[in-house]
Parts: structure tokens; sequence; C-alpha cells
């Protein structure tokens, strides 16, 4: 089932999404300049914002965050309308480091998670059928001396991912290669700007969890990415391109991203997402300031409440659009 939902040609597509700050309370995002460049100016307010929700304004997509008593991310959830409506939740060590999680697919479909740890380096994440000792799939994440991750293997499914950067640190590739060596798919991001990646605004998350291909290590956020493979021929076929040069990309409180309208030059078609984030004194977000994936305002998240909005056919999962 996994294999189906991460790893088929063209599903690999990406949309981008946007963050407003706010202190104690969610906010909807006031996009016009003066608000932004407003919200950007209050100095550095680094490690005490928080990730709150990520938005695509053009098809639906929503990812929010919600925080335990220590500030760090305990669940999430993933929504498209009419494909997927997934979300995990974490739990942590005496060092503060998510140890366990549990994804799921519906309340009736989901996997539990084991992470280890070697010092402040995840390493792995083994996936196991819930009350059993069965492995369903299993990630091995290899560092570089200067911490960044530069591979990251998925052994059950001979797949494997690397990584490259640029000299500020930002993600600059990543190919995803199957172990007869054959290219699968590859990305190249670009920068226009040092805007931070509203994604190092999620404390407790590692850098890589539940995707073969998930990396959010880079300190600013990308305005550009091109996504690609190779035919028979060995002819590169571009499926996805938006250019740094189209796209906009607007900060905000602490210098997070909170608006980028990027161009698809392939198809044509724009993409508007937002981020919305806390403002945090260290405090937990009170249970009235979560969001359900139905965009309203509710209770913290449990398995009863996510049911299935939209049923999820199989074979639509073949649509996934990967995330960053």
């Amino acid at each position: 089932m996994k294999k189906e939902v991460f790893f088929r040609v063209g599903l690999m597509l990406f949309a981008l999404i946007m963050i407003t700050s706010c202190k104690d309370q969610v906010l909807e995002p006031d996009l016009s300049d003066d608000a932004l460049l407003k919200s950007g100016s209050k100095g550095n307010v680094e490690n005490k914002i928080r990730l709150l929700e990520d938005k695509g304004l053009s098809d639906g997509f929503l990812q929010g965050y919600r925080y335990n008593e220590m500030g760090l991310v305990d669940s999430f959830y993933l929504f498209k309308p009419g494909i997927f409506d997934w979300w995990a939740t974490m739990e942590y060590d005496d060092n503060n480091r998510m140890s366990k999680a549990r994804f799921f697919y519906s309340e009736d479909d989901f996997y539990d998670i084991v992470l280890t740890w070697e010092k402040d380096k995840l390493v792995e994440e083994t996936w196991y059928v819930p009350g059993e000792e069965d492995i369903v799939d299993h990630y091995i994440n290899t560092y570089n001396k200067k911490g960044q991750l530069v591979k990251r293997d998925n052994p059950p499914y001979d797949f494997y991912a690397l990584f490259q950067y640029d000299n500020k640190g930002n993600l600059k590739s990543m190919k995803l290669i199957d172990y007869d060596e054959n290219f699968f798919y590859g990305q190249d991001f670009s920068y226009s700007k040092p805007v931070k990646n509203p994604f190092t605004a999620v404390p407790g998350m590692p850098v890589s969890i539940f995707f073969v291909n998930w990396n959010e290590n880079s300190p600013s956020r990308f305005s550009g990415i091109k996504s690609y493979y190779f035919d028979e021929n060995g002819n590169e076929v571009v499926e996805f391109n938006w250019e740094s040069a189209e796209t906009v990309l607007k900060a905000g409180l602490g210098n997070y991203a909170v608006y980028q309208n990027s161009l698809d030059v392939v198809s044509g078609d724009p993409t508007d997402q937002t981020w919305t984030y806390e403002k945090s004194s260290g405090k937990s977000v009170s249970r009235q300031n979560w969001v359900n994936s139905d965009g309203k305002k509710g209770n913290s998240p449990n398995t009863k409440f996510y049911k299935l909005q939209h049923k999820l056919d199989k074979k639509n999962r073949k649509e996934m659009l990967f995330r960053h």
C-alpha cells in the first residue's frame, strides 16, 4: 500500500503554502504589503514562533500542527479534498526527542513508527503493523560532517534519496534512485531571497519523517523547484517547474515566509499558498485554537474526529501530491 502511495512517477508534484503570525490565536492572513512589512519588523523572535497551518489556496490542501505542553509538535494532519485525509501523532523520550509516532490513513488503517537516534540525529524510522512485530517499512538516514541529511534509504522498497546543498545550507537538489542504480525522479531547488523556511518553525519535528524524499532542512524557503525524470531515450522530461523569477515570496514576523505565489511554467498554472503561525511564550496551543481538517477551529484532534470526510479510493492514492 505504501509503495503505491509514495513511489509512482508523476505523483511528486509540489505545492507551497504560507504563514501569518499571531499571539495565542489563529488569524486569517492579511496579504497587503503594509501588513506583511509591519509584521516582519518586530525584531528577532526566532524559537518563539511555531507553525500552525499551511494552506494551498488554489487546491484545498491543508496541513496543521498541534503542540504539547513542552512546545513540541505532538500531532499534525494532511488533507486534500477527495484525495487524502491523513494525520499523525507523536511521543517524546526524556531527552525531548521524538521516539514514537503513529501515522493514520484512516481510523482503521494506520502504522506505528519507532524512531532511533544517535545523539541529536534521527537515523532510523521503523514502521510496524500495530500491536505486532511485523516490519512494513524502514528508513535509514545518513548525514555529512556538517550534520546535513545527505541520504535517505528505504530498503523495503529498494529506493534511496540523495540530497545536495549550496554553500548557505539550503537544499539544492534531490534525486530518487532505486537499488539497481536507475534514476527515478529528481528535483532542483532555487532561492531568490533569505526568507525563512516555515517548516523550521515546527519544534520537535525531525528533518525527515514519513516520506522517503522528505527533507525540510533548508534555512531558507525555496522560490523555485523543477521536478523531472528521463524518458527511455535519455531525454529530460520536466513535469513541474516553478521558476524563481516568476515567484512572489513575502515574509512576516521573524522573517518567516507568509505568502507565496508561484507559476508552473510547464502547465501555466499558478499556485497560491499561505502559512499561519503563532507567537508563543512556550505554552501549548490551546484546544480552541486547533484548526480541524475542515478548516474550522475546534478541539484538539483525536481518532473519533478524523473520520474520513471523503472516502479514499485506494487507486486515488496514486494522485498524492508531495508537499514541501
